[in-house]
């Protein structure tokens, strides 16, 4: 008998997020995981003032439908997808993530201050918290 059931140590992260999962039907809300939260950027450059408007926002977007994060504007509770390369911090991307090459883009305050993440499914995964404008990446 074989088993399925990968061991300790195998790159499981990696294989949930390998592949985009089916689309999330537009009357759903979304949910949240910090599995691949960058500590280095994002928490220990964040003081209680941005953790107060990101956990606000994230309260926001989750009682909203994709339908009206998708139909909302990108600088206001939409997203905007964003390469790669264009993020300052590529090093702090978590391996399991190395092959993902847009990441997307929401903002968290009126400032237009921004958490950068991935969406599989109904599951927003932020990766960078912005605590300086600029410094996850060059708003032009």
């Amino acid at each position: 008998m074989t088993s399925k059931i990968k061991r300790r140590g195998e790159n499981l992260a990696k294989l949930s997020l390998a592949k985009p999962t089916e689309p999330v039907a537009e009357e759903e809300r979304p949910t949240f995981s910090f599995r691949y939260l960058s500590m280095d950027v994002s928490v220990k450059k964040c003081d209680n003032k941005v953790f107060r408007k990101f956990t606000s926002r994230l309260k926001t977007l989750s009682e909203m439908t994709w339908k009206q994060i998708n139909a909302s504007d990108r600088h206001s509770y939409g997203w905007e997808l964003m390469g790669k390369d264009s993020l300052k911090p590529k090093k702090s991307i978590p391996v399991a993530l190395s092959d993902v090459d847009k990441f997307h883009v929401f903002r968290y305050d009126s400032d237009n201050h921004a958490f950068v993440g991935v969406v599989r499914g109904n599951t927003i995964y932020p990766i960078f918290i912005e605590a300086t404008f600029g410094d996850v990446y060059d708003h032009h």
